[in-house]
């Protein structure tokens, strides 16, 4: 149990922040767009009329987007199925691999484990599939990247 000094002092680095309504419908709209293919006021009014029929019952995910709004017509955007979005993400590896390709001689680049690592992790159930490569500056990062891009064209 923490002394009242220690709790008074991680009391004093919590803030609390207020945005008026206007800002809040903005900020989801925004988010909307990019995860529901329709008119994200539209479904922003659609949730907030399910949140409100729900007032006093527990809402998980699986209500709102298996259930409610995929009865209404709404679906998730898949991003992965999306040409322009597939076409940009190619051009960005490109360019990518062209800026990384240039640190490397003759295109060879000392085998990393870490890119193994990565790599037996797209054999995990998808919802496992999340991480993070961090390193101090020329610790590997580019490199470890590098390989994985290259194995992961390689199983194509």
């Amino acid at each position: 149990m923490a002394r009242p000094e220690e709790a008074y002092e991680a009391l004093k680095h919590i803030q609390v922040r207020t945005i008026d309504e206007e800002t809040l419908l903005t900020t989801l709209e925004n988010h909307l767009e990019y995860l529901v293919e329709g008119e994200p006021s539209t479904v922003s009014s659609a949730i907030a009329d399910f949140a409100l029929s729900k007032v006093h019952e527990v809402i998980t995910v699986h209500d709102i987007w298996g259930g409610y709004l995929e009865e209404k017509g709404y679906h998730r955007r898949h991003w992965d199925k999306d040409p322009h979005v597939l076409v940009a993400v190619q051009e960005a590896t490109e360019r990518y691999l062209r800026s990384v390709r240039e640190a490397t001689i003759n295109w060879q680049m000392i085998p990393r484990d870490e890119a193994h690592t990565i790599m037996q992790t797209f054999d995990l159930p998808s919802d496992r599939r999340c991480l993070l490569v961090t390193e101090e500056a020329g610790g590997g990062k580019s490199s470890v990247t590098l390989q994985v891009l290259k194995a992961c064209r390689e199983h194509l």
